[in-house]
């Protein structure tokens, strides 16, 4: 069974949907993710569980930085920014990390 999302927060979402764009552009999942210092904190103090968070860590490298930004990275260069308007087709991020939602 997956672990539980404590609380669904707009950088939760964010988050989410910049995997979600990077799968749906390129084709496969990405290695890393920049993230802003703030939305880490809600990330990791609000939405996820500290076992949810380490199915997090498990699949992406996690690279900080001093703005609001969430970008995926991937092999070969492949970049992809928060991006909400994205057709990803297949598995969902949340799916693909091993995490869903609480109800």
């Amino acid at each position: 069974m997956p672990e539980e999302i404590v609380k669904f927060t707009p950088s939760l979402s964010r988050f989410l949907q910049t995997i979600d764009a990077f799968r749906a552009k390129w084709e496969e999942w990405p290695t890393e993710i920049v993230i802003g210092k703030e939305p880490y904190k809600v990330l990791t103090k609000e939405s996820f569980t500290p076992a949810a968070w380490k199915l997090v860590e498990a699949k992406l490298r996690i690279i900080l930085c001093t703005g609001p930004l969430f970008v995926a990275l991937g092999d070969g260069g492949a970049v992809s920014e928060y991006n909400w308007d994205y057709k990803n087709e297949g598995l969902p991020a949340s799916e693909w990390i091993g995490i869903r939602r609480q109800d």
